[in-house]
């Protein structure tokens, strides 16, 4: 693989999204422009971001690691909304831990690409 599909993290993170979406088909049709809609953006903008600042990295390592912090940042808010859809009972805290897991791994990934820039 080349590009941006051939790093881990990516990889990881876009495994996840695939996750992500099935799972988030088990909350309440009530939740559809909710909690299930922001997980789901925040899953697609982890993977997102790193694309955009890996096709940038060339032009400016600042810029690649702009959008790796944002991908971080994201990776972070579905952790957050993991432990909310258990919390309030609409997944079972398996759920929360799996995600925990996941993207506590794909924040180390990325914060190590950003200490080599």
């Amino acid at each position: 693989m080349f590009g941006v599909k051939g790093l881990a993290v990516y990889q990881k993170a876009y495994e996840c999204v695939l996750y992500v979406y099935k799972e988030t088909e088990k909350l309440p049709k009530s939740e559809i422009y909710g909690l299930s809609s922001q997980i789901r953006r925040a899953a697609v903008s982890v993977v997102a971001n790193m694309s955009e600042g890996y096709a940038k990295r060339e032009q400016s390592a600042v810029e690649y690691k702009r959008f790796l912090l944002i991908s971080k940042g994201s990776a972070n808010e579905i952790i957050t909304l993991a432990s909310v859809c258990s919390d309030v009972g609409y997944m079972p805290p398996n759920f929360k831990e799996e995600i925990e897991k996941r993207y506590t791994e794909i924040n180390n990934m990325l914060f190590g690409i950003i200490n080599k820039l």
